[in-house]
């Protein structure tokens, strides 16, 4: 796994991954600025795609793929839908008729989500994380990047 590169923000320590493991940085003694972060030996992409983790080595510098997670199960919320209303006659865009069904969504129980397991982060989808919000090993990609078509491509980082 690669470890995280973490600058000490007050001497410009190079921890090469290991100083936020630290409750301060073991060059000046300056609390750690990332103290929830834990050491993971492996990530779970729980998600049914590949996520793609991006990184840039400085302001100046385009992003570029350092690590990519095929998926490895899928972890979702158990859908409950409830028909409430039928719009009759409406019109499509082409103007053809159309009976679009209007349902009522909620979410239960996540299915799939293994139970927390020693060294293992899981990248899981927001709704899943939403379920389950006190789960520090569950991720889900933030800062997102796009192509120029507006597809995501990847993240740049992962939130709690």
């Amino acid at each position: 796994m690669k470890k995280e590169k973490i600058i000490c923000p007050s001497c410009g320590y190079d921890s090469e991954g290991y100083a936020s493991y630290f409750p301060e940085c073991p060059h000046c003694g300056e609390p750690n600025p990332y103290p929830n972060l834990i050491p993971h030996h492996r990530i779970v992409n729980l998600t049914p795609h590949k996520v793609t983790y991006w990184e840039r080595i400085d302001a100046q510098d385009h992003p570029h793929v350092v690590e990519e997670y095929p998926s490895e199960g899928i972890a979702r919320c158990q859908e409950k839908v409830n028909l409430i209303d039928v719009y009759y006659d409406a019109y499509g865009y082409d103007g053809k008729s159309a009976t679009p069904l209007i349902y009522e969504t909620s979410y239960g129980d996540v299915e799939g989500l293994p139970e927390p397991m020693q060294g293992v982060l899981f990248i899981v989808s927001r709704l899943v994380k939403q379920a389950v919000p006190d789960r520090k090993d569950c991720v889900v990609p933030c800062e997102v990047l796009r192509d120029t078509h507006g597809h995501v491509i990847g993240c740049m980082g992962f939130s709690l």
